[in-house]
């Protein structure tokens, strides 16, 4: 950094009107540098799929595409493979089977609906203690610990 006057020259008064040049006092520039957020791109929430649909068209799909039968070749393995794996992606891109969340970001990952709930009874069963502070050996103290 740069000292914005030459050396010698007053540049503060003090509280008593007497001019000073302290050595620390330097000269700050604000940078405002624009910081642009990243869009998160569409996810598939498969806490929120429906897992009995998506068995029963998972099932009818391998009936009619692929059935079983024997497999005996290197090529015929690969295809078989590349063939579930395109009926599996299929299955999963039905929207009504697998729904399409935009994740905020500012969740967090981790947390799911059992959390919330064991949080609201968590809350529940505060309130309750509050009400009964006063009873140390009420038996809902002891479920808190």
């Amino acid at each position: 950094m740069d000292l914005a006057l030459p050396p010698g020259i007053p540049t503060l008064q003090s509280v008593t009107g007497r001019w000073t040049r302290p050595d620390n006092i330097w000269i700050s520039r604000k940078v405002n540098l624009p910081a642009p957020r990243t869009a998160s791109p569409l996810t598939k929430d498969f806490q929120k799929a429906d897992w009995d649909a998506f068995n029963t068209t998972l099932k009818t799909k391998l009936d009619a595409c692929s059935p079983a039968h024997h497999i005996s070749t290197k090529k015929e393995f690969d295809s078989k493979v590349t063939l579930l794996t395109a009926i599996i992606q299929e299955t999963i891109a039905n929207e009504t089977i697998v729904p399409t969340s935009a994740p905020c970001p500012f969740t967090k990952h981790w947390w799911n609906d059992n959390l919330t709930a064991l949080k609201k009874r968590l809350r529940k069963a505060n309130r309750k203690a509050y009400w009964y502070r006063d009873l140390w050996d009420h038996p809902l103290h002891k479920a808190l610990k």
